[in-house]
C-alpha cells in the first residue's frame, strides 16, 4: 500500500482548476521537491517525469500527457521499487488545484478512483 501511495504522489506531481494558466505552465517543467520531503525530488520536461527518493533509491520513470495547462495525466513506465506491477501503463489523472507562490497543490486520481491531494514546490538547482 506504501509504494501504491508512492506512486499516486508521483503522479499527481502536476495540473485542474488553478489561479491562471500562466501559474499553470510554471509547473510543466523544473525540479519539484514534495513538501513534507517523504518521497524525493521530482525532475519533468514536457513529456517526461522522473522522481527519485534519496532515502532508499526508488525511482519511477513515466510520461505526461498534458490535457490543458492545468490537467494531465502521467503514465508509470519503470521503477525498481516492489509492488509498482499493477500500476505499469496505467495513467493516473492529476490537476493543479491551487497555486501559491512556488508551491502548487494537486488532486490526482488513481485508476482504481482513489483520490489525494499533494504539495510540491519548485526549486533552483544550485
Amino acid at each position: 500500500m506504501k509504494k501504491f501511495i508512492l506512486l499516486l504522489l508521483f503522479i499527481a506531481s502536476a495540473s485542474v482548476n488553478a489561479q491562471s494558466t500562466n501559474e499553470c505552465n510554471r509547473f510543466h517543467t523544473g525540479t519539484f521537491k514534495y513538501l513534507d520531503n517523504r518521497f524525493g525530488t521530482i525532475t519533468r520536461t514536457e513529456t517526461r517525469q522522473r522522481e527519485v527518493n534519496e532515502k532508499n533509491g526508488n525511482y519511477f520513470d513515466g510520461t505526461i500527457k498534458w490535457l490543458s495547462d492545468c490537467e494531465y495525466e502521467i503514465t508509470l513506465e519503470k521503477s525498481n521499487a516492489t509492488g509498482t506491477e499493477e500500476m505499469m501503463g496505467k495513467p493516473i489523472r492529476a490537476a493543479i488545484v491551487a497555486i501559491s507562490g512556488n508551491v502548487a497543490t494537486i488532486q490526482f486520481i488513481a485508476p482504481d478512483g482513489s483520490k489525494g491531494y499533494i504539495k510540491i514546490e519548485k526549486v533552483e538547482i544550485q
